[in-house]
């Protein structure tokens, strides 16, 4: 086999392969904050997670939004995630995930860029 077609094999295989291997870990990182966040005040999100780029307040809960992701798999298609921190009274009640968050092995990899600084690595 030629060497360029060697060279271009093994680099196309590197970076899917790291870019698969960041997918799962954030995606893990995004699971986990769906359980881990809960119960966290308005303060401790906002310290970890800044503040947010939208936020709205309908019958006594209030949500605050951001906006994360953009990466593109190899067909071109754009991935990205609005994580909605839905808190009651001061405290976060529940975490969701809207978007194109992710592919099939990496659900919701793009919203896990908005909630890492919130997560405690094991």
């Amino acid at each position: 086999m030629n060497t360029i077609i060697k060279v271009f094999i093994v680099s196309f295989l590197c970076g899917n392969l790291l870019y698969g291997c960041g997918g799962f870990h954030r995606a893990e990182m995004a699971e986990k904050a769906k359980t881990s966040l809960v119960g966290m005040s308005q303060e401790e999100i906002l310290l970890c997670m800044g503040p947010a780029e939208k936020s709205q307040i309908q019958g006594g809960v209030e949500v605050w939004s951001y906006k994360s992701g953009g990466d593109r798999d190899e067909h071109g298609t754009k991935y990205y995630c609005v994580t909605n921190i839905l808190f009651q009274d001061g405290k976060v009640k529940k975490i969701k995930y809207l978007g194109r968050t992710g592919g099939l092995l990496t659900k919701d990899s793009q919203c896990g860029f908005a909630v890492e600084n919130c997560i405690e690595e094991d």
